[in-house]
């Protein structure tokens, strides 16, 4: 955690300002006049100043700690969603029998898994007469965005969307 506070320390003290702070800072200063805070990165073994970029401390010879990645581990995918809800179903459904309502619900929750799955996508959530899926996530295709169209379509055909 220190490493990672003294690389953002740095990088921002040759702008002049402080992460916790904000204020200026004088050009060559240690530390922050206002919060205290360390503008210049120290090893953790025997406190030397570390030089920029360095790997290893130049006096006890200690490797460096590198801050961690924020991305690290993380792969960036692109997505498509697909929301679908059933045109007026909340004033059909009003005076309906409950048991009714729960019936066509059913059916309309199956067929929309089927029609999702069956092209690739992953249905993700269902709120009441709406449901939210997603195609790319977490198995991406060159084609999802045509594969939720093709859901989209499908769904569309066989109800009032």
């Amino acid at each position: 955690m220190y490493a990672m506070t003294s690389v953002i320390a740095l990088a921002l003290h040759s702008r002049h300002d402080l992460p916790s702070c904000g204020n200026a800072t004088e050009p060559g200063a240690r530390f922050c006049a206002s919060c205290g805070t360390t503008l210049v990165p120290a090893c953790e073994s025997c406190g030397a100043d570390l030089a920029d970029g360095a790997r290893f401390c130049s006096v006890c010879g200690t490797p460096v700690e590198s801050a961690p990645s924020d991305t690290e581990g993380i792969e960036r995918k692109v997505a498509s969603v697909l929301f679908a809800d059933l045109a007026g179903f909340t004033a059909s459904s009003a005076d309906a029998d409950p048991e009714d309502v729960a019936s066509r619900l059913g059916a309309f929750h199956a067929a929309v898994r089927t029609d999702v799955e069956r092209y690739g996508g992953r249905l993700e959530k269902l709120i009441g007469d709406g449901v939210f899926a997603i195609f790319g996530a977490p198995i991406s295709h060159e084609d999802d965005a045509e594969r939720a169209v093709r859901a989209s379509l499908r769904l569309q055909k066989h109800w009032r969307i």
